[in-house]
C-alpha cells in the first residue's frame, strides 16, 4: 500500500514540476528578459547553476537541506549581482534557481 500511495504522490510532484516548466518558467522568463538585457540574463543564469552545483556538491550526502542549499545560493547571487551593477531582485533570482534546480533534476533522472 505504502508503495502505491509513494508512486501517487511521485507522479503528482512530477505533473506539478511539468506544469512548472511548460507554464510558469516561460513567463517567468519573459517578466524578467523585460527587466534585464540578454546578455544579463545569460550571466546570471550561468553564475546561479554554477551556484546551484557548488552547492549541491557542499551539501552532498545530506537529505533535507534544500533551504539551505537555497538560501545559500540566494545570498551569494545576491551579492554578486549587486557587486556588478546587475538590476535583479529576489523573485527574479529565486525563479531562476527553481527553473535549474529543476534542470539539473530532470537530467539527473535522465541518467537513470
Amino acid at each position: 500500500m505504502n508503495d502505491i500511495l509513494f508512486d501517487i504522490i511521485r507522479v503528482v510532484v512530477f505533473s506539478v514540476f511539468l506544469f512548472m516548466c511548460k507554464y510558469l518558467l516561460p513567463l517567468a522568463k519573459k517578466w524578467i528578459n523585460e527587466r534585464i538585457s540578454q546578455n544579463q540574463y545569460e550571466l546570471i543564469v550561468s553564475i546561479i547553476n554554477e551556484a546551484v552545483k557548488a552547492a549541491e556538491q557542499e551539501f552532498k550526502g545530506q537529505s533535507g537541506q534544500g533551504q539551505e542549499k537555497k538560501a545559500q545560493v540566494v545570498a551569494f547571487v545576491t551579492k554578486y549581482c549587486m557587486t556588478h551593477g546587475l538590476n535583479v531582485s529576489s523573485e527574479q533570482i529565486s525563479l531562476l534557481i527553481e527553473a535549474a534546480v529543476y534542470a539539473m533534476n530532470m537530467a539527473k533522472e535522465s541518467r537513470k
